[in-house]
């Protein structure tokens, strides 16, 4: 089977990486903007939610390569005890230009006094795909669970070092990537994509014959 390009609009090295683990299975060969354009600027990220976001860099970079297929993706993490921060800031709390390590802290600070029960969040990724006929398809996954009282573990970025999803007592980053792989926010998101996808190519070959 021919392969198609799809190009992941993302600078971030460790969704490049998760998404080639995650989309392995369908025929595209993956692409990434360095290789279209090292100048390449993303977008400011001025949506309210994580669809309006992700909309916003799969526009941005559909104007660079129209006609390609494009994925584009946001995500975040939403703390029930902080009215759903950091939601779609979550690559911005703190400081644009803090560490991750920082951002941790900061939000390990905020909720110290906060207790165990108390302490749910929900992992989420929203992709949306440009398609070469100019049709978005859009996908969501959530993962619910809860926030550690230190950082923890290796594997990962991000939150994963705080977030503990439920059903487990350790933390993403201590359960490595072969085992987040199975079960993430951007798993699920992946897996509803591979469907949308599914329906898109049987109306694509349905059209033809």
């Amino acid at each position: 089977m021919n392969r198609e390009d799809l190009w992941l609009a993302t600078h971030n090295k460790d969704k490049v990486k998760e998404f080639y683990d995650l989309l392995g299975d369908l025929p595209f060969r993956l692409r990434l903007i360095e290789e279209f354009s090292s100048d390449y600027a993303p977008p400011e990220e001025t949506g309210k939610t994580f669809l309006e976001n992700a909309l916003i860099k799969l526009q941005a970079f559909k104007k660079e390569k129209p006609g390609a297929w494009i994925l584009a993706e946001d995500g975040g993490i939403e703390v029930d005890a902080l009215d759903k921060r950091p939601g779609v800031y979550s690559a911005r709390y703190y400081s644009e230009t803090a560490t991750w390590p920082e951002r941790l802290k900061a939000l390990l600070k905020e909720m110290e006094q906060v207790p165990e029960p108390l302490r749910t969040a929900h992992m989420t990724s929203v992709i949306a795909v440009g398609t070469p006929d100019q049709k978005t398809l859009q996908a969501q996954g959530v993962v619910s669970g809860s926030l550690a009282f230190s950082m923890r573990g290796h594997e990962g970025f991000a939150y994963d070092w705080l977030f503990i999803p439920n059903g487990h007592d350790q933390t993403v980053g201590e359960l490595g990537y072969p085992l987040k792989n199975k079960f993430s926010h951007r798993y699920k998101a992946v897996e509803e994509l591979k469907k949308k996808l599914g329906q898109y190519f049987s109306q694509q070959k349905s059209a033809v014959l």
